[in-house]
């Protein structure tokens, strides 16, 4: 938990920072030959389908090898539930301006959110389903795969022009950070349950 509570406090100070090398960065991405091409924003959108699909699949799979389904289940849709509780509070504390308002004449986007930048949450979604992801398989194969893609969502967000890339660092680390605290909540939980049933 107090972990957690460090990450969440460290994607807070993340907002305050939009100095002249992030923007800068963010510029060069933005304006690459392959920024505004359609591909990016549904592959950006992509995680909504992606990030949700732990609560079906696992779940699944843990009955199938006799494992405790309800157990999985609760820690996917938990880590769903923090992430998306602890972008909205983070957001609407931060209330940090989307970059292409910020810079209008530096930085170039397709389309406009009407919501704050910091963190982001397509970025986020992706790095929660990412952890979840790896601490149920264990594998590196799956790992490297599932970052690969997380990350790849979270480029897609700064060659749109939507997010700095300090929106999408505190992104990863909350979506990071739900999923590993969702899953040391759970086992807390269900040990506390076979104990009392034991007993």
């Amino acid at each position: 938990m107090t972990i957690y509570y460090l990450v969440l406090l460290s994607s807070m100070s993340l907002s305050q920072t939009s100095t002249t090398w992030e923007v800068r960065m963010l510029q060069k991405i933005n304006h690459a030959h392959y920024s505004h091409s359609a591909f990016w924003r549904p592959y950006s959108n992509s995680v909504m389908f992606v990030g949700s699909s732990n609560v079906l699949i696992t779940p699944v799979l843990s009955n199938q090898r006799g494992e405790n389904w309800k157990q999985e289940l609760s820690v996917q849709a938990g880590g769903l539930i923090l992430n998306g509780a602890s972008t909205w509070i983070v957001k609407t504390t931060a209330q940090r301006t989307r970059p292409f308002d910020q810079y209008p004449d530096l930085i170039d986007s397709p389309y406009h959110p009407e919501d704050y930048s910091f963190p982001s949450g397509h970025t986020s979604w992706a790095f929660q389903w990412a952890t979840a992801t790896s601490l149920y398989a264990k594998k590196w194969y799956v790992t490297v795969p599932c970052y690969a893609y997380a990350a790849s969502i979270g480029f897609s967000r700064m060659a749109m022009g939507v997010h700095y890339p300090s929106d999408v660092l505190a992104g990863a680390l909350l979506g990071s950070g739900s999923a590993w605290l969702s899953m040391k909540l759970n086992q807390k939980l269900f040990e506390r349950k076979s104990k009392s049933r034991a007993s």
